[in-house]
């Protein structure tokens, strides 16, 4: 039998190093005589172990390079040695170990993070192009909506058309007839009834009813209100409404005279000359304008008398020329249950003394059992010059309601004359 070198299993021909007990390769076990192998006893039993093993070999590793090779660890005290013949299944030594490779880490985590962008853009994306998809079908949608049309063979028909106009019912006023508000006097010109008018700005009524009128303001002072504070129409039951647009919402201006209309929330199935027109607030003398076309306004007329009767005080003589009882005066309507009462004056001077006091503090206007003072829109002169004749002014009363008989009073009064008291009397009716 040839002899093998020394160093070198005699097993598997596998390099061994000096000393080393088990072959790194096969596990034989060398017992300081690697030239003698153990060799299995006839006598011995092989255990399942044993067999276990001899059945099932354990696959040659590649043989590892000389350079750098690492023996194994030697084993630990107490360690038995196998049976003869035993060929244990050794474990892989740790260059035959497949060793992990890092970057496939590294780049599943780039993969999972470029993943996560890239979502990040398309959910952006996708949100962006449902709005705008949004945007264009609801531009379309008006588009069509505001030109919608139904073609017919050759005909088409737009059916996005101008509504109908809603038919309108015209009760015609007596012009002629008029009522004077604050010094503007206003004249009834129509009264219309539709279920809405085009230029109405309201949109949510029962209907609509129209005052068409004309307004003069013939004073120096403009209309200084609101229609929807002092305008009213009233119902067959004694409700009021309140209006719903103007053409023109205030008074007009001085020297000023325009066509105006108001509209009020009145139901269709109430006719117009049904309706109450309500002027002035409730804390002013108010005037009800029955709105037939043929209304009897007498008692909102202005009255006018010429009395013509003088009486001598502080050595001037004093003439009640004319006298009026309106309802308003410029700028101004009578409070509620009054009524205004303008008595003008030509004063004559023809004593050698001039004459100054504030009409204030002498005269007086008595109309049934009250007397009252003049307001300061009176115009009588302060002063009258010696020698001057034929100085007038205006001296205006708010008097209640219902009076015909009045008297002006020239009170004696020490701080303007010694003279007695002088009184007027005239009559309105």
């Amino acid at each position: 039998m040839t002899q093998r070198p020394p160093g070198i299993c005699p097993n598997c021909d596998f390099p061994l190093t000096p000393g080393q007990r088990f072959c790194s390769n096969c596990g034989m076990v060398m017992d300081g005589a690697p030239n003698n192998p153990t060799r299995r006893s006839s006598e011995s039993a092989a255990s399942p172990l044993q067999e276990m093993a001899t059945q099932t070999p354990a696959p040659t590793p590649p043989p590892p390079s000389f350079e750098g090779f690492q023996p194994p660890t030697p084993p630990y005290q107490g360690y038995q040695s196998p049976q003869p013949g035993y060929q244990p299944q050794m474990p892989m030594p740790d260059y035959a170990t497949p060793k992990k490779d890092s970057s496939g880490s590294v780049l599943r985590q780039i993969g999972c993070g470029m993943g996560l962008v890239i979502l990040a853009i398309l959910l952006l994306c996708g949100g962006a192009g449902y709005f705008a998809y949004n945007y264009v079908k609801g531009m379309s949608s008006t588009s069509t909506d505001t030109s919608s049309q139904t073609s017919t063979g050759s005909s088409v028909t737009n059916t996005d058309a101008s509504p109908t106009a809603a038919p309108v019912t015209t009760l015609s006023m007596n012009a002629s007839q008029s009522v004077t508000y604050a010094g503007v006097k206003l004249a009834l010109l129509d009264v219309k009834q539709s279920a809405s008018f085009p230029d109405d700005s309201s949109s949510s009524k029962p209907g609509v009813v129209r005052v068409d009128f004309r307004e003069e303001n013939a004073s120096t002072r403009g209309g200084n209100y609101a229609y929807s504070d002092v305008m009213r129409v009233v119902l067959p039951d004694g409700s009021s409404v309140i209006p719903l647009d103007a053409k023109m919402g205030t008074g007009p201006d001085a020297s000023t005279t325009r066509t105006n209309w108001v509209d009020f929330p009145v139901p269709t199935s109430i006719k117009p000359n049904q309706l109450t027109l309500r002027l002035a607030k409730s804390s002013e003398a108010q005037m009800d304008v029955p709105l037939t076309g043929n209304a009897d306004l007498g008692k909102y007329q202005a009255k006018t008398v010429n009395p013509n009767k003088s009486a001598p005080y502080a050595g001037l003589n004093w003439t009640v020329t004319d006298a009026t009882q309106q309802w308003s005066i410029a700028g101004r309507q009578a409070d509620s249950g009054m009524t205004y009462v303008i008595v003008t004056l030509r004063i004559d001077n023809t004593g050698a003394n001039g004459f100054n006091a504030y009409y204030g503090d002498y005269i007086r206007l008595k109309a049934g059992n009250t007397t009252a003072a003049p307001t300061s829109d009176s115009t009588v002169p302060l002063s009258v010059d010696a020698g001057q004749t034929n100085a007038t002014g205006k001296c205006i009363f708010q008097v209640l309601q219902g009076n015909t008989d009045y008297t002006l009073l020239l009170l004696a009064t020490p701080s303007v004359t010694t003279s007695q008291q002088e009184n007027i009397p005239f009559q309105i009716r």
